[in-house]
């Protein structure tokens, strides 16, 4: 932790290691080891920046994908849906109930200010979703822009499951 004259010094520090000149700065980082070290840490992190990137050939990111088995996708059945006054605006929330090989979820898409919240609950051993992660409970909460953009992937074992978000347009209430 910089303290003191260190501290005032760290604008300083970074403008050495972008490369523009700083005397008072130069001057303290001949003195003090500490801020000499932050030095050499800012520099390699904008060398590290400036590297530019390599984009692998096409057949050698092909090969790559092909160790990796795709997951099989489980059809998903819905079980039911319900809707739920919620909102100021007098939205409806929509939730909805998932049955799939393997397991189970509950989903609340709830319309927010901007945008939705989606909050679901997976019932199942060994799943992991995307967009956001499970906790302990098997939880999982993300928010989205739009309600199209709500998809909950979850993949266990060379196993997908892809849950879609009922379409707005089903959505009488928008």
């Amino acid at each position: 932790m910089m303290k003191g004259t260190c501290s005032r010094m760290f604008a300083a520090l970074v403008d050495l290691a972008e490369g523009r000149e700083s005397a008072e700065a130069a001057a303290h980082v001949a003195q003090c080891a500490s801020c000499a070290g932050v030095l050499r840490d800012l520099e390699r992190g904008v060398r590290s920046l400036r590297a530019g990137f390599y984009d692998a050939p096409a057949d050698v990111t092909a090969a790559a994908k092909s160790i990796f088995p795709l997951p099989v996708r489980v059809a998903v059945r819905l079980l039911g849906t319900t809707l739920a006054g919620a909102g100021a605006r007098g939205e409806t929330a929509v939730q909805a109930a998932y049955e799939f090989e393997g397991g189970r979820a509950r989903i609340l898409y709830q319309p927010e200010e901007e945008g939705w919240s989606v909050m679901a609950r997976v019932e199942g051993e060994g799943w992991r979703a995307f967009p956001a992660e499970l906790d302990e409970q098997g939880r999982v909460e993300f928010r989205v822009q739009a309600l199209g953009e709500a998809r909950l992937r979850l993949v266990r074992e060379g196993v997908e499951v892809v849950i879609d978000p009922p379409s707005e347009e089903a959505d009488a209430s928008r």
